[in-house]
Order: C-alpha cells, then sequence, then structure tokens
C-alpha cells in the first residue's frame, strides 16, 4: 500500500483491534513511534479508540490515557445534557432526530470509543425561535448560522450543540439540498418518544454516506469516516437493502465514493491478511490519511481549483447566487441591491487574514 503516511497498515491494524476488541501484536506496535501515531490520532480523533487497544497491551503512556478520559467524560456530559434539551423538545412537542456521531457512537463497543466533538440535531424549522428560547435559557450563546444549515449554541466548557434546520445548503451541489428537502417523508417515528424521529438503518447510511461525501471533495474527511462505515456494516449490513441504497446512491451521486469506500472497509479491516488496494482506491485513502478529521484548506483549495488558479479566484469573488440566498438574504431578495452585497461579501473576505492567507498559500500548490 503506497500511502504518504510511513506504516499506515500497521495503524490501520491497531484501529481494527481496537474495533474487535482483540489484543495487538506487541512487536508491531512497537516499531511505530507512539509519538507520531498520537499526533496522526488527534488529528484523526481517533486517540481514544487506539488508546483502548494500547491499553489491552500495557502500551498507553498518561498521554494516551489522559485523552481516552476526557473522551469518555465528554461522551458522558453530552449524553446528559442532550438527554435535558431533547425533554424540553418533547415537552414544545417540537419533532427533531439526533444526527450522525450521536447514532454512531453506539455502533462501536466501547464508550468514548467514537470521540464526539459537538451533538447535530435536525428539528422543525417552524420552531426556529423556540430552540432559540431553549437553548439561551439554558446558558448557551448562539453563533448565528447565518449561509449554514445549522445554528451552533456554545457554553463553557465543553458543550456544543448544532441545531441543524436542514441537513444540506442549496449550494452543496449534486441535488443535496432538493433530495433532503421534503425530510419528513423520510423520516420514521421513534417509539421511545412523542416527538423522536429516526432514519430506516438504508437513509442512515445514505446520509452519512453523503454527509462524509460533502467533506470528502471539500478539503476532505479522515479514517473515522472508515471507522464509521466498519461499525455500519458490522451492524447491519446484512439486513440492508442494497439495491435501495445503490439507486439512492447514484440519485444523489455519490455511487463511486460509497462502494470505494465500502471495499477500503472490506479489504483492509479484517481479521486476515489485508487485501491489496487498486490504484483509485489507494488515491482514495492517500487522501483520508492526509485530510485529519474534518479536512485541510489545501484540499479544498486544489478540489475547487481543479488545476487552475484562475478558476479558484474567479469563483471565489464571483460565486453563484445560491451563496448570496444563504449567506447574504437581504441582497438575494433585492437583487438590484447585489452590486452592494458583493462588496460587502468581498469585504468579509479579506478580513479575514488568516483564511486569506493560507487560501493563497494553498494556491501556490496547485499545478
Amino acid at each position: 500500500m503506497n500511502t504518504n503516511t510511513p506504516s499506515i497498515e500497521k495503524i490501520i491494524y491497531i484501529i481494527y483491534c481496537a474495533l474487535t476488541q482483540t489484543k495487538p501484536d506487541t512487536d508491531i506496535v512497537k516499531s511505530i513511534p507512539l509519538d507520531k501515531l498520537y499526533k496522526l490520532c488527534e488529528a484523526h480523533h481517533i486517540t481514544a479508540m487506539v488508546c483502548m487497544a494500547l491499553e489491552s497491551i500495557g502500551m498507553a503512556d498518561e498521554q494516551w490515557k489522559n485523552s481516552k478520559g476526557n473522551a469518555i467524560r465528554k461522551s458522558i456530559l453530552l449524553d446528559a445534557e442532550r438527554k435535558s434539551i431533547l425533554a424540553e423538545f418533547e415537552k414544545k412537542k417540537i419533532w427533531y432526530i439526533p444526527l450522525k456521531g450521536i447514532v454512531l457512537k453506539k455502533y462501536y463497543p466501547k464508550l468514548g470509543m467514537r470521540e464526539m466533538s459537538d451533538n447535530d440535531i435536525l428539528y422543525d424549522i417552524d420552531r426556529r425561535s423556540d430552540v432559540k428560547e431553549i437553548m439561551i435559557a439554558r446558558g448557551y450563546d448562539l453563533k448565528d448560522g447565518k449561509g449554514s444549515n445549522h445554528d451552533e449554541y456554545h457554553k463553557a466548557p465543553i458543550y456544543k450543540f448544532e441545531m441543524h434546520h436542514s441537513l444540506f445548503n442549496e449550494y452543496t451541489g449534486a441535488g443535496f439540498y432538493s433530495y433532503y428537502g421534503n425530510i419528513e417523508s423520510k423520516l420514521l417515528k421513534d417509539s421511545n418518544n412523542n416527538y423522536s424521529r429516526k432514519f430506516s438503518n438504508e437513509d442512515f447510511y445514505i446520509y452519512t454516506t453523503a454527509h462524509d461525501y460533502r467533506h470528502f471533495i471539500n478539503g476532505g474527511t479522515g479514517l473515522r469516516t472508515l471507522t464509521d462505515c466498519y461499525v455500519m456494516l458490522n451492524k447491519f449490513e446484512s439486513t440492508l437493502n442494497w439495491e435501495y441504497i445503490e439507486k439512492q446512491s447514484k440519485i444523489l451521486g455519490i455511487e463511486e465514493f460509497e462502494k470505494t469506500r465500502r471495499n477500503i472497509c472490506k479489504k483492509l479491516f479484517t481479521d486476515s491478511k489485508p487485501q491489496p488496494l487498486s490504484e483509485k482506491e489507494t488515491r482514495f485513502l492517500n487522501k483520508i490519511v492526509n485530510s485529519g478529521a474534518f479536512g485541510t484548506i489545501d484540499n479544498y483549495v486544489i478540489e475547487k481549483a481543479d488545476g487552475s488558479r484562475f478558476r479558484y479566484i474567479i469563483q471565489r469573488v464571483f460565486p453563484p447566487l445560491s451563496i448570496y440566498k444563504c449567506s447574504y438574504p437581504f441582497f438575494y431578495k433585492h437583487k438590484i441591491l447585489l452590486p452592494i452585497g458583493f462588496f460587502v461579501r468581498l469585504f468579509r473576505i479579506i478580513t479575514r487574514r488568516k483564511k486569506v492567507k493560507a487560501e493563497f498559500q494553498a494556491l501556490k500548490k496547485v499545478k
């Protein structure tokens, strides 16, 4: 396997041992510089998972154990806080559905193994003001979600909730926004609560795949996308309606991503000797390994530039109208004022000096 990160086969082997709760070979672990492994795991938010494998053979030091302890503590605190928040939703009769990691972490064998940065919850957009009232009353600060498909609520020391009023923005492309436009039609009633909703296993798999795909093509996504895929397949692969999944993936334009990711999981996460990856799969894995959990500005710029620095600059300066609709609704509504909106947007861009500098540094790498 030819990747840009040394010994990635060994790292994936340790991850697999953690996921299957088997002890890794001590000699293999000793052959990996644990300081470099720690930095990679931190970048991909898989430190707690790998720590559990290292602990099983007595090779986790305090640094690893502290990271694992923090991940477990955060998961417990977020679970308790979310339970209280959703109890408020129930009282006010607001339908909601927990998303992504809230569900995925249940498929991992141990508490804290799937690290959580925040909690994502989709809710009835018509109740946005009620949700704001609930969160503010609980001591949260609101980071306005202008231009986003969610509002961010923060409360010290660790609480962060992303309250989604839609799953995707209009400018995310590939028909994602329209596909998930009438989202309630895809949701099932959760028997545990009156206003809780859930996806079918097929639709949950499709949504998480679509979400990961958007990250993959916009800066990248990390090794956790492979572990998430593995635990989903391990949980219910044999019971899924794959004909339906393949049909919906084709509609969304994510069929190649879905198949490639699934094939890589099957080839690498195995009790037998890992199978060699194809050239396409190797490129896919390379990007994942070099992306970290949430992608990089280099990956984003190179992807969008598509070999042309001029194309990237033009796209940034003259974006599609959907950007204005989401981020600058006033100017979109009053289109005669769009020229003013253009300069407002340009001013906001150039005042973000660190980001602009990072983008220009990345543009230098475009060939």
